[in-house]
């Protein structure tokens, strides 16, 4: 056992596209406070970005304890073998982002994997369950003895999706392994349950709203999963879905804004994932007088006003309102909507303001990303009208200072 508590155990977690970043993130802070090494298999397409922000999140200790790794586009399952052959630990425990094991857990893990026989073993959370739930597939994590990754010979090549799976069923070849109850509240699978339950019987004092082409998509399924997991204050969640009867993204968004009676007031486009912090340092902004404000974007923050998500009070938007009944100018549908809002902002001398402390994700453009025709060909033409309005307001000039690049059809 280390001076942290905990025995001799490594933790491998395996990261998918289908992971929000905030259970990534208490996946790898939750390890790293018990286990001796973490390493982080990213299999996403921005995996260089989570690594830079873990790498900005995490303290300095666990930082030092923790690799974290591009699987993206990688056999998981040979990428696997290399790492662990490079271990030092006796046991190394690999977990989807849903494990949350608490210390007594690795080691009753630790124990039941130290016999003379090489061993795995996997945690359950409840042994009342049923027999035929306790077997090594209903479990989310899985400990392995350094001995027996030694004769895992035959792993299949896999994808980040696949590779859990795929090591549970060579590691079956060897028997049905040992079966460990969980210990400690750290073993809850989520805590989005217990977030939300706070904020119940309390007035909203926060409205996110979020224009959608398809509120049933798994990117708005991760965005609100990950406004409930990230938020401190109480809010309302105003999502809204125009995808039957396309119009863009200023009538949903001025349609949203008439519906709001909070204090504060967030747009965010659903391809964007919230992440642990990313409103209070936002709201503290906002009390300061900036009148809107646009956290870090871990891809790349657009410096001058990174739209995909911006936050205000709601005094500042009246004050900076298209119109009396429209926040953004109604004929702008697709794009220009920002460049617009932020040339009103700059005339009026308070530019939006980048919030270095807070922290989102963005999948660029995947908003407006489509191979359906019809509406391909509908927002590449809203596009050119969009432009010629804003320059008809602005002046050429105008797009030069907004970095906007021609098309050269």
């Amino acid at each position: 056992m280390d001076e942290r508590g905990t025995m001799s155990a490594s933790h491998l977690i395996i990261a998918t596209d289908q992971d929000i970043y905030i259970d990534i993130y208490e996946a790898v802070l939750n390890a790293a406070r018990h286990s001796q090494t973490v390493i982080l298999i990213a299999g996403m397409k921005h995996a260089l970005y989570l690594r830079s922000y873990l790498q900005l999140a995490l303290d300095l200790e666990m930082r030092e304890r923790t690799l974290i790794i591009d699987g993206y586009s990688k056999n998981i399952s040979t990428l696997f073998m290399q790492i662990t052959s490079a271990l030092s630990t006796d046991m190394i425990v690999v977990s989807n982002t849903q494990a949350r094991l608490s210390s007594e857990t690795y080691e009753r893990l630790e124990r039941a994997t130290s016999d003379t026989q090489p061993l795995f073993a996997f945690p359950i959370a409840s042994l009342e369950t049923g027999l035929d739930s306790i077997n090594i597939f209903s479990s989310p994590s899985v400990g392995i003895a350094r001995d027996t990754i030694a004769m895992l010979g035959r792993l299949r090549p896999s994808t980040p999706a696949t590779f859990l799976d795929t090591l549970k069923a060579e590691l079956y070849r060897y028997g049905e392994g040992v079966v460990v109850a969980s210990a400690g509240t750290a073993d809850a699978t989520s805590n989005t349950s217990r977030l939300l339950s706070r904020f119940l019987g309390e007035t909203p004092i926060l409205s996110v709203l979020v224009p959608t082409l398809d509120a049933s998509s798994s990117k708005a399924q991760r965005l609100v999963a990950s406004l409930k997991a990230s938020t401190t204050d109480p809010f309302q969640l105003i999502l809204v879905d125009n995808g039957n009867a396309p119009q863009g993204f200023s009538v949903p968004v001025n349609t949203a804004i008439r519906a709001c009676d909070t204090p504060y007031i967030a747009v965010i486009n659903d391809d964007v994932q919230v992440l642990p912090n990313w409103w209070e340092p936002l709201r503290r902004a906002i009390d300061q007088g900036e009148y809107v404000v646009f956290p870090t974007t871990i891809e790349g923050t657009r410096a001058d006003f990174s739209a995909w998500c911006f936050a205000m009070s709601r005094d500042s938007m009246l004050q900076i309102a298209y119109s009396r009944t429209c926040f953004f100018d109604p004929e702008l549908l697709v794009y220009f909507q920002d460049s617009d809002l932020l040339m009103r902002l700059r005339q009026k001398g308070k530019p939006p303001k980048h919030v270095s402390e807070s922290f989102v994700s963005h999948s660029f453009s995947a908003s407006v990303a489509t191979n359906e025709s019809d509406l391909r060909a509908w927002i590449d033409k809203t596009v050119i009208s969009d432009r010629n309005r804003f320059v008809d307001r602005w002046g050429f000039g105008a797009l030069q200072e907004i970095g906007y690049i021609e098309s050269a059809s």
